[in-house]
């Protein structure tokens, strides 16, 4: 089948009314993040941040992380020839990356197909400051709730150095930055679907993202389309 430094929330509850391949809504420039009133994003940050829809380009498979026991993978080892899920997030981030995470396993768990069986979830952390520590963390929570046999084998959690973020997020067109007032980085929320061979199939702007889309889109990855 087809650091340490706190993540501004950029899309917040509204951007669930976004479509799934529509365009990712953000806060004006200079003007308070919804639901956050105490934080502003820089005219400066606001244009850095967002998505460059990059279909067809190849994912540099030989980028080195570490998975959530610490071991050093590279992304050939994870692509199993299978369609795959790549979310970038922070895992310590205290509002967007969770409800992108949430939304994720609504849908997930609304799927017949299986994580680890049909398809696999890579889920990164842009943050290099971030340990594998917090990545098992996070990845013990996420499987207690989706709650599949297999699931384990097939979702991962990864941290890694600037480099490597920097590549992977450059190759599916994620863009984020630093905002130095706030003291936090700012990025968009969407998800990313790859072909079996690691090329990028499919973007889902926003915090929702349909079951029936996912799985359509799931279906055409697997086919390399």
């Amino acid at each position: 089948m087809k650091t340490l430094h706190r993540t501004l929330p950029i899309l917040l509850l509204m951007a669930s009314a976004v479509p799934a391949m529509g365009q990712p809504a953000m806060p004006r420039p200079g003007r308070p993040t919804p639901g956050m009133p105490a934080q502003v994003v820089t005219t400066e940050t606001f244009r850095k941040i967002g998505f460059d829809q990059n279909l067809g380009a190849q994912v540099p498979l030989d980028l080195a992380f570490r998975d959530e026991s610490g071991r050093p993978v590279r992304l050939a080892e994870l692509m199993r020839g299978q369609p795959t899920i790549l979310t970038l997030v922070y895992y310590e981030c205290p509002m967007l990356c969770n409800e992108v995470l949430n939304s994720l396993l609504r849908s997930l768990n609304a799927l017949s197909f299986d994580v680890g069986n049909q398809f696999d979830v890579i889920t990164a952390s842009i943050d290099p400051g971030e340990s594998p520590k917090l990545a098992a963390r996070k990845k013990a929570l996420y499987l207690e709730r989706y709650g599949r046999k297999g699931a384990e084998r097939g979702w991962h959690f990864l941290t890694g150095p600037q480099s490597s973020i920097d590549r992977l997020a450059k190759a599916v067109g994620f863009r984020y930055a630093y905002d130095a007032p706030s003291d936090q980085y700012a990025h968009a929320a969407g998800i990313m679907l790859l072909t079996p061979e690691g090329k990028v199939a499919r973007y889902y702007f926003g915090i929702s993202y349909p079951a029936k889309d996912l799985r359509l889109g799931l279906i055409e990855a697997s086919d390399g389309k």
